[in-house]
């Protein structure tokens, strides 16, 4: 029979790993809301950086002499501009709730503290 273990955990790491298990089990919708958030805010930086990409794209392929005139551009400059302002409501409401979560998760800090020093 063979162990192997990994030394490269910190105490900090294993804290926060039973911290999540910890609420998992007592308060399971908490750390599925959690990690719904993570979700979330990983899939909101991707539609950022397409619309950016996509609205340079449009910018670089334009004709430089009627870039002004160009309404499809005109367009697609508001539509990025509006899905990027939604985009930021929506990680500020993100980040009071991920605020909200951790405040409730605070009650369980010492039971992880406890096992990680075992």
């Amino acid at each position: 029979m063979c162990t192997i273990l990994n030394f490269i955990v910190t105490e900090d790491g294993l804290k926060d790993q039973l911290l999540a298990n910890v609420v998992r089990e007592e308060r399971y919708e908490l750390e599925e809301e959690k990690a719904q958030l993570v979700k979330d805010q990983n899939e909101f930086v991707k539609k950022l950086a397409f619309f950016e990409g996509d609205l340079l794209d449009s910018l670089n392929r334009a004709n430089p002499d009627t870039i002004l005139d160009s309404d499809e551009l005109v367009v697609k400059i508001e539509d990025t501009k509006k899905n990027a302002k939604m985009i930021q409501d929506a990680q500020v409401k993100a980040k009071e709730t991920e605020k909200v979560i951790e405040e409730s998760r605070k009650i369980y800090i010492p039971i992880a503290d406890e096992g990680s020093m075992l």
